[in-house]
């Protein structure tokens, strides 16, 4: 169970403020831009982003055709951020 949310000002969390106080979650923030705030979330961003950018690239690497490559990993992304997260969490 949720108890508590860390995020930045990002406007999504802001406008669910409401919603997670009657939940009973607890919202904290930070200013944005700020990476040093939470470096341990920071660090597993940089480490989700990296392999799904990897994993793309791989999955497109046989595709000659620019727009081909970029429709498919435009399709792929959700499953390729999924894998990226099952893999460092």
């Amino acid at each position: 169970m949720v108890r508590r949310i860390h995020s930045d000002r990002e406007s999504s969390f802001k406008a669910n403020e409401a919603a997670m106080r009657e939940d009973a979650v607890c919202m904290t923030f930070t200013e944005g831009h700020a990476s040093n705030a939470n470096p341990c979330a920071e660090g597993a961003i940089k480490e989700v982003s990296s392999r799904c950018r990897t994993a793309l690239e791989q999955a497109v690497q046989q595709l000659v055709r620019q727009d081909l490559k970029e429709a498919v990993k435009t399709y792929l992304y959700h499953y390729a951020f999924l894998w990226s997260c099952d893999r460092v969490t």
